[in-house]
């Protein structure tokens, strides 16, 4: 959003970024869809105590996840922004 100097509400719910982003490249579309369950996992396991318990295998998977997320974020980043 910063590089298409879109403005943004400050939000941890990577499913309204996820739709606002798509609005400027439809081609992320599939890979913020994915996102969103990274947002539930992330308050599902922040604080000690929860009764939540991972699953196995789930803390691998999210963290592989995050990053083809951010793959596909930083090879739009090294092309200059579409209007």
């Amino acid at each position: 959003m910063v590089w298409h100097q879109q403005p943004f509400r400050r939000t941890h719910d990577l499913e309204e970024i996820g739709q606002a982003v798509t609005n400027l490249d439809i081609s992320l579309g599939s890979i913020t869809l994915e996102a969103d369950a990274l947002t539930d996992f992330a308050w599902r396991a922040r604080y000690p105590g929860n009764s939540y318990t991972l699953a196995a295998g789930e803390v691998t998977a999210m963290l592989e996840l995050a990053q083809r997320v951010l793959a596909e974020i930083k090879l739009r980043l090294s092309r200059p922004p579409q209007p």
